[in-house]
């Protein structure tokens, strides 16, 4: 609040803009999603001003993630598609990624998993080609979601190993200058598991990915050994 008043009186839009979206996402963090979208949607007036495509993308995307938890699922894919259209045309593959991923997630909320599936498997690609491992665990996790509502069981555990697989042996991301919104927890495709092995009758299998989940992301669950 304090950064976005002196920003407000030096009338510095580069400055303003940053504060709004830092705002914004202090009060997405509160569930205050009214307060959240009025910020965001203010740095994203200002970053159109400023004619910073890259910005604006990520502003989109910002309003995007928004109104998805607000459940205003048209609007944040209208949101999402303008942002994909401005990361096109820069090609920056981490941002394409980021938006469809967030786009499956509004497929698979509205129980569209076809749409969910084949979005979820684009981010992965560009994901990988970005080399963008957090988005691409993110997006694998996704697809296993999809497939196990699909009861395609097989595909859903694949899909999850992989993610798993990912989150284990990811490095330091790259320094970027914003982070695509994103906001699934490392635990998730473990606590996935624990639904596949159960609806398998692994009893066993679900009872060892609980332990997972429970261990530092990359270390060996304590009772592995026993």
């Amino acid at each position: 609040t304090r950064n976005l008043a002196l920003a407000q009186v030096l009338n510095n839009k580069a400055d303003l803009d940053q504060a709004w979206q830092k705002m914004g996402g202090s009060l997405y963090s509160l569930g205050k999603l009214d307060e959240s979208l009025e910020a965001y949607k203010s740095a994203l007036a200002l970053r159109e001003q400023l004619n910073d495509e890259q910005e604006t993308a990520l502003a989109l995307l910002d309003v995007g993630v928004t109104l998805t938890a607000k459940r205003e699922f048209a609007d944040a894919l209208a949101n999402y598609a303008r942002s994909r259209e401005l990361y096109d045309k820069a090609g920056n593959s981490a941002g394409i990624a980021a938006v469809l991923l967030n786009t499956a997630l509004v497929h698979y909320l509205t129980r569209d998993w076809p749409k969910s599936l084949e979005t979820a498997t684009l981010a992965a690609d560009f994901a990988r080609r970005a080399d963008d491992q957090d988005l691409f665990w993110q997006a694998r996790h996704r697809a296993g979601k999809t497939f196990y509502r699909m009861n395609d069981l097989a595909a859903a555990r694949k899909a999850m190993t992989e993610a798993i697989a990912t989150i284990e042996t990811m490095r330091p991301p790259a320094a970027r200058t914003q982070q695509p919104r994103y906001y699934e927890n490392k635990i998730a495709p473990y606590l996935a598991m624990v639904d596949i092995a159960l609806s398998e009758g692994q009893g066993n299998e679900a009872f060892h990915f609980t332990q997972r989940a429970k261990a530092p992301i990359g270390q060996p669950a304590a009772t592995d050994a026993d």
